[in-house]
């Protein structure tokens, strides 16, 4: 299909539209927070990272269009996982080290933000939707989905200090990402059980907007 067949489709097709509004979106506030911070404003950039979580979670659900009892099920569990183990790591330092987060990720439950689990869902179900067009079992496209957050989450860890995300006592360790991979390849197993795929144009580019943001400012900071 031509570029020219597929805009036209786009426009005539209400759901590849609403996908389409939602990409343009999220690249245009990532874009902006980008070359904001990079010409001096991170000072009223960065603070308004709950904003812009808030914004990305609102094109998901959009997009998504969870309908099923399963679908949320499983939605609720990721979000309750990424939220507890959170909780558990920063008061007793397992299993990802000793960390506590920053005041730049909004509202917290008892010192965890409420937007790192909708974070950790959303990044979670996107990873699942690339991967889950793979001819492989459940298993290993679980661990596949799970290593793509778990290589995702190094440049990460190098800019959430910077910004005041959250802060380990020293470097992120080595059993950060261990525990990761092992909590997303949790999250997958959930995921895969719905059957419920994300569009493949809106994960793509979700990943691929959090990636570049994090990968260039590990990079220049």
């Amino acid at each position: 299909m031509s570029l020219a067949k597929k805009i036209t489709y786009a426009l005539e097709n209400p759901y590849e539209k609403r996908v389409s509004i939602a990409i343009f979106i999220i690249w245009l506030f990532m874009g902006s927070a980008m070359i904001g911070i990079s010409f001096g404003f991170e000072s009223f950039f960065v603070p308004k990272t709950p904003l812009n979580l808030m914004v990305q979670t609102a094109l998901f659900f959009w997009v998504a269009q969870f309908k099923s009892l399963k679908t949320w099920l499983a939605a609720v569990a990721v979000f309750s996982i990424g939220v507890g183990i959170e909780w558990i790591g920063i008061h007793t330092g397992f299993p990802f080290g000793e960390y506590s987060y920053g005041e730049n990720l909004g509202f917290k439950l008892d010192g965890v933000p409420y937007l790192i689990g909708v974070n950790w869902l959303m990044l979670s179900w996107a990873a699942h939707s690339l991967v889950e067009r793979i001819k492989l079992n459940a298993l290993l496209k679980a661990m596949l989905a799970a290593s793509i957050l778990v290589i995702f989450d190094f440049p990460m860890e190098v800019v959430a200090p910077k910004f005041d995300f959250w802060t380990f006592s020293s470097a992120a360790p080595w059993n950060n990402y261990l525990a990761w991979g092992i909590v997303a390849v949790v999250m997958q197993l959930i995921i895969q059980a719905t059957n419920k795929r994300l569009n493949y144009s809106f994960s793509l580019n979700y990943l691929l907007s959090q990636i570049l943001f994090f990968s260039y400012f590990a990079l220049v900071l």
